[in-house]
């Protein structure tokens, strides 16, 4: 069997996972933090700013095509013409 740097040796040659530590995340996560709390409180903000900004967005477009742009197709105004 291969007993390389990644620790395989089962049959399926994937390596040996661990799971998931609650105690080695929350001391990781208390280390990462220490001194940038404010960084990446800011940043939480932001991902969630920017996940409410496209869900808003795709709604706009749904809006927009259903109640204003499907009904023009098939009609004859629905001709461009510039206005001068």
């Amino acid at each position: 069997m291969n007993n390389g740097p990644r620790g395989r040796n089962n049959r399926s040659g994937l390596p040996n996972l661990k799971k998931f530590d609650k105690q080695t995340f929350k001391r990781l996560l208390k280390y990462i933090l220490k001194n940038n709390k404010l960084k990446y409180s800011l940043v939480i903000i932001c991902i969630i700013f920017s996940s409410i900004a496209t869900v808003g967005n795709a709604i706009f477009l749904e809006t927009l095509i259903d109640d204003h742009i499907e009904p023009l197709i098939g009609t004859p105004a629905a001709s461009v013409t510039c206005v001068s």
